[in-house]
Formats: structure tokens, sequence, C-alpha cells
């Protein structure tokens, strides 16, 4: 039971490490979207009508 908790941080900070890359490409495909719409603001209604 003792190695179970020694081994609980690593994944912990593992699983950190990986939301941290995830949130990362995630706000970079958001400011790609950002900067595709105010390119072509036309595209705007398709958007809206997506969600």
């Amino acid at each position: 039971m003792n190695h179970h908790k020694t081994s609980k941080p690593y994944r912990v900070k593992k699983t950190g490490i990986k939301d941290e890359n995830i949130d990362r490409q995630i706000l970079v495909l958001h400011r790609a979207m950002a900067e595709k719409l105010l390119r072509q603001p036309q595209l705007l209604p398709q958007v809206l009508t997506g969600l």
C-alpha cells in the first residue's frame, strides 16, 4: 500500500505535464481559429450555427 502512495504523485505530475501540453495545443488552435475569423469575418455565421 505504501508503494501505491509513492507512485501516485509521479502520475499526478505526469498528468499535469500532459494537461499543460494539451492546454497549449488548444490555445494554439483557438488562436488560429480567431485569426482566421478576423481575416474572413464572413465565416462567423457558419461558426455560430455550428455551436
